[in-house]
């Protein structure tokens, strides 16, 4: 998901454990307390409001796999007067090639993307995206 005014500027990364946790804790102390959000959607929260917050684009590279999930990412866009432009990968074919490729921990089991595939929901404009770009 692509959030943003105009060129994307940042590109940050939550990927370590001590990092998701610290910015889940600030998060959970800004406004998200009893929202039952993961921390790591927490974590990804907070860097979304200080990117669009500073007038910054932010691009969620994510498996976002229903609307449900999706959803706080168009309310945070609409809320800082930004665009949420969603990229839908079909292809699932070829994301078992590419993670056949990926080393050690990398490497998401097959079941769990069988799994991932199974419960995938296109986006959809209802959603609040500007855009839907479809890569087959």
């Amino acid at each position: 998901t692509y959030l943003g005014k105009g060129r994307l500027t940042l590109a940050h990364s939550y990927d370590t454990k001590h990092r998701r946790c610290e910015l889940a804790r600030l998060y959970q102390s800004r406004r998200y307390a009893d929202t039952g959000l993961s921390n790591n959607r927490r974590a990804e929260y907070v860097l979304i409001d200080d990117a669009l917050a500073a007038g910054r684009s932010v691009v969620v590279d994510d498996t976002n796999l229903t609307a449900a999930i999706r959803r706080g990412h168009a309310e945070h866009a609409r809320a800082y007067g930004a665009a949420a432009h969603a990229v839908f990968f079909r292809d699932t074919a070829r994301a078992y090639r590419q993670n056949a490729r990926r080393a050690g921990g990398e490497r998401v089991p097959d079941p769990v993307l069988g799994r991932q595939a199974a419960e995938m929901m296109p986006p959809a404009a209802d959603e609040g995206y500007a855009s839907i770009r479809n890569i087959w």
